[in-house]
């Protein structure tokens, strides 16, 4: 039987075996980043909600803040293969905004902005597939091959 592993809003997870899927859902302001490399057999996935934490942070997942789940999880990720922008695939999807155009707060923006420092501060190379927009997405990555399927849904905000 092949695991489907389901990852939350503030949830990271690396696989170190080529087989299952991985799936996220509802993201829409918030960014998830996929890593994928077939020669080091290594695969993961982190759904990021907000791009700053500060002091009085009150979330318990490590992941929830772009600026502190983001290096934590390229960490773990890292401990199992080389950091070679040729051997992995890193793709960033999400970062949406609100309908609203007089939104002040920008997240989805924000959240893209935040992911892009932190990536390029490691010297990793990403594409970005699917970001922006006013869509809530499903992501879903196929560990054996590297694809990546994202399913849209109209958000209400």
């Amino acid at each position: 039987m092949i695991s489907r592993y389901v990852i939350g809003i503030g949830e990271f997870i690396v696989l170190t075996t080529l087989e299952g899927t991985i799936v996220t859902h509802a993201l829409g302001s918030c960014v998830a980043v996929v890593v994928h490399s077939k020669k080091h057999h290594v695969a993961g996935m982190i759904h990021m909600a907000l791009p700053k934490s500060n002091e009085h942070a009150l979330s318990m997942k490590k992941g929830y803040y772009v600026d502190e789940g983001l290096p934590l999880f390229l960490k773990q990720l890292f401990s199992h293969m080389p950091l070679k922008g040729q051997e992995v695939d890193v793709t960033v999807i999400g970062g949406a905004d609100a309908k609203n155009p007089r939104d002040p707060f920008k997240i989805g923006y924000h959240n893209l902005k935040m992911t892009e420092k932190v990536l390029s501060n490691w010297g990793i190379k990403f594409i970005k597939l699917e970001t922006g927009g006013h869509e809530s997405r499903t992501v879903i990555l196929e560990v054996a091959t590297g694809d990546i399927r994202i399913n849209k849904n109209q958000m209400l905000i």
